[in-house]
């Protein structure tokens, strides 16, 4: 079951405190990569990317006989949100010896609002750790059951709400080998990311052959997002939801307290000379709706 990011789109001023920490993070490509997806592609990608023979992650996987990385330094180039040589990434420090739920509380919370029965109700979050959670339940650490919070999520968004560094490209690198080394039936995250890695890298592959004056595959060339396809980058920021387990079928919502629903779709698109068809029963997120009028009006999903 794949968890589809999605793309929002915010005009300058809406949201303004969102978008001026989006941008103050160098994270404006985080929110405007998703677009179509392969899910072949992405099956393949993490059932290579599984470790069977070493405990320590190698953050590499192959598709199509080709090596496709997807270490932190090869996402977070692909995003733009490389760390300066001497920042150090405070969330994983927070992650490993815990937030007090206090502090969480108070940084996320409305007043009187809290943990319940283990997480914290999405109704119980203000209105801009809302946006966040959304944003972070779309293409940071992708799930559709987005009712509540868990406490590693809730530790996210305190991170980011109190302006402590997060290395974005480690955590989803380590996402996506949770993934694939998962004991059970896990939901494949980032499968728009993953496919464009791909896309980067076999243009990173025509571009070489281009310069050597032959046609032929250079499978053994890795050259992560060198080269990169300018005309994958979009202009505008977005953010999805997708299905994770513990969803509820499919059906994910986001809701800030109105009344507006939007279906939106899975993603799906375009393979090498190929159409990428759409494999309904492999998109968890094909269902998600959001009841908010103000969260469904920029998030969209591709069908």
């Amino acid at each position: 079951m794949l968890v589809a990011e999605r793309k929002m789109i915010l005009k300058p001023g809406e949201v303004n405190e969102f978008q001026l920490e989006l941008i103050r993070r160098g994270w404006e490509r985080l929110g405007s990569y998703p677009s179509t997806f392969s899910v072949t592609l992405v099956k393949e990608f993490y059932a290579n990317a599984k470790v069977t023979t070493s405990a320590t992650p190698t953050f590499l996987s192959y598709v199509r006989g080709k090596r496709v990385p997807f270490d932190a330094d090869t996402i977070n180039e692909f995003l733009g949100t490389q760390l300066a040589d001497d920042v150090e990434c405070q969330f994983s420090v927070l992650d490993d010896e815990g937030v007090a739920p206090g502090e969480l509380i108070q940084a996320l919370c409305l007043a009187g609002e809290g943990f319940h029965r283990g997480t914290i109700q999405r109704g119980s979050l203000h209105p801009l750790a809302r946006f966040w959670s959304a944003f972070v339940h779309a293409n940071i650490s992708p799930c559709s059951h987005v009712s509540d919070l868990t406490e590693g999520r809730a530790t996210i968004l305190y991170t980011i709400l109190i302006g402590r560094v997060m290395d974005v490209g480690q955590f989803i690198a380590n996402e996506i080998h949770r993934c694939a080394n998962a004991a059970g039936k896990a939901a494949l995250g980032h499968p728009s990311l993953i496919t464009h890695l791909y896309d980067n890298l076999e243009y990173a592959i025509v571009q070489v052959n281009a310069e050597l004056g032959h046609g032929g595959g250079l499978s053994e060339v890795v050259l992560g997002d060198e080269g990169e396809n300018e005309a994958e980058a979009e202009a505008d920021l977005g953010v999805a939801v997708g299905e994770d387990e513990g969803g509820n079928g499919g059906e994910g919502k986001a809701d800030l307290g109105g009344d507006a629903e939007a279906d939106l779709g899975g993603a799906v698109g375009e393979d090498e000379g190929e159409n990428r068809v759409e494999d309904e029963a492999d998109l968890g997120g094909r269902n998600c709706r959001f009841e908010d009028h103000q969260l469904e009006q920029h998030f969209m999903c591709f069908n």
